[in-house]
């Protein structure tokens, strides 16, 4: 995937708004759109790859139960992110295409304060655990928008 094109937004427009990526920015769960090209070999050699739903954003700041915000040198705040979406479920031949709800699940870890992008729109769980000390926080994830919470560790 070396020469890949690799894009940010996926609203396909040529306003040129888009953030080129790269590979380490992508987190487990995230929505990527990937064009395949069919004469490499092996087959799966990716010619562009693009980030779905990259301007939805939510920038997590992370408090601790003083309401300071967490700086954790040792990188060991972790952070988990349950979705629930709609998907168009594979169509057969002659048949209506039919949405099934899927349920998106992310993680990743932080020394504090953390933002995720290219969630999918909808209501999203995001829980944070530091040491013994839990937050959980639910956001609506909103197209082209960048949301900005606090979760206070407990």
């Amino acid at each position: 995937m070396g020469s890949a094109t690799l894009a940010g937004a996926d609203d396909d427009s040529e306003d040129g708004n888009s953030q080129p990526i790269d590979l380490s920015q992508l987190i487990v769960g995230q929505f990527v759109e990937v064009q395949l090209d069919a004469s490499q070999l092996p087959a799966l050699v990716a010619t562009d790859l693009e980030v779905k739903n990259f301007a939805n954003q939510v920038e997590v700041e992370v408090d601790d139960q003083s309401g300071n915000e967490v700086s954790d040198a040792t990188n060991d705040v972790q952070v988990g992110v349950k979705e629930t979406v709609l998907v168009q479920a594979p169509v057969a031949p002659g048949a209506a295409p039919k949405n099934v709800k899927k349920t998106v699940r992310l993680h990743t870890t932080s020394n504090g304060s953390f933002s995720l992008s290219g969630l999918p729109t909808g209501l999203a769980k995001i829980t944070v655990r530091c040491g013994t000390s839990t937050a959980h926080k639910r956001v609506q994830i909103i197209g082209n928008t960048v949301n900005h919470v606090k979760v206070r560790l407990r």
